[in-house]
């Protein structure tokens, strides 16, 4: 039996706390979701965590199945690097 792979509210990007908030709201467990986005959960858990972000190849299917604009994911993805840029840099 695999352990649930999942993530808190606090360890989120603004990408993440997107993601959640949509799963909340279509009462999705994270494996299902990752399965909707056709990834791992592990893949999952990076694109949700504000230490990771996802690849450019599920920028597309992010957009499509969070209702949003790919230029809406990518800003909330290029939000989330600068952050990371800045605790580098700090």
């Amino acid at each position: 039996m695999t352990t649930p792979i999942s993530i808190s509210p606090q360890d989120c990007s603004p990408l993440g706390l997107l993601i959640l908030e949509y799963m909340q709201t279509h009462q999705l467990t994270f494996a299902q979701m990752a399965e909707r986005l056709n990834i791992s959960r592990a893949a999952l858990k990076i694109t949700c965590s504000k230490y990771g972000n996802p690849g450019t190849r599920l920028l597309p299917q992010l957009a499509q199945v969070l209702g949003q604009s790919e230029q809406q994911i990518e800003l909330l993805v290029l939000e989330n690097e600068a952050v990371q840029i800045k605790q580098r840099n700090s």
